[in-house]
């Protein structure tokens, strides 16, 4: 599988070999309102090396409330982002996600995934809230796809479990959030 040149490459850090991540590769300049049992999803990059990888991150702007429902996905596609929905399989998911009802923190899944992926893997990162009798929380966010398909929207995804798999859809192009800025981090 090649890496399509046009698309943006992902951002690939490593500080003497110790701290790896993989981003969207452009900053967050906007925040989202989570709509209840929408997994968003967001193209971090084609795996540069076999690693394994732990954590899956973001950065809460307005608190939730209510009792805290919510998942932080790792998922795979056929292929690199194509100007349209793609199928995503879950790789790895856990509902185990740090508190969502604070705000100005970032937070992560609580228990390492320790995913081992192999290089040239299309990587995703996905997040579902569905807080109980309460607000969903409001997420540092990615907007402006301008209909490249790098972020990705299921409605009424329903639990994120590892194996299953989601259709995701393109967003509507625009300058307001679209997707959840997820960060994936080695260590």
């Amino acid at each position: 599988m090649s890496w399509d040149q046009a698309n943006n490459t992902p951002e690939w850090q490593s500080a003497m070999r110790t701290r790896r991540y993989l981003s969207p590769g452009y900053p967050s300049q906007v925040t989202l309102l989570t709509v209840e049992d929408t997994a968003y999803w967001i193209f971090v990059g084609v795996a540069p090396e076999d690693l394994t990888w732990n954590y899956v991150r973001g950065h809460i702007t307005t608190a939730g409330a209510g009792t805290q429902v919510a998942e932080l996905a790792i998922a795979s596609s056929p292929s690199v982002p194509n100007r349209s929905g793609q199928t995503l399989t879950c790789l790895w998911a856990s509902g185990s996600v740090s508190d969502l009802k604070s705000s100005g923190i970032a937070f992560a899944n609580n228990t390492p995934a320790a995913l081992r992926i192999a290089k040239g893997t299309p990587i995703w990162l996905g997040m579902r809230t569905q807080h109980t009798a309460g607000a969903e929380p409001t997420v540092r966010a990615a907007a402006l796809d301008i209909g490249q398909g790098m972020m990705l929207q299921t409605a009424a995804a329903g639990v994120l479990t590892a194996g299953n798999t989601y259709a995701g859809a393109t967003t509507a192009s625009s300058a307001t959030a679209q997707a959840v800025w997820l960060m994936l981090t080695a260590d």
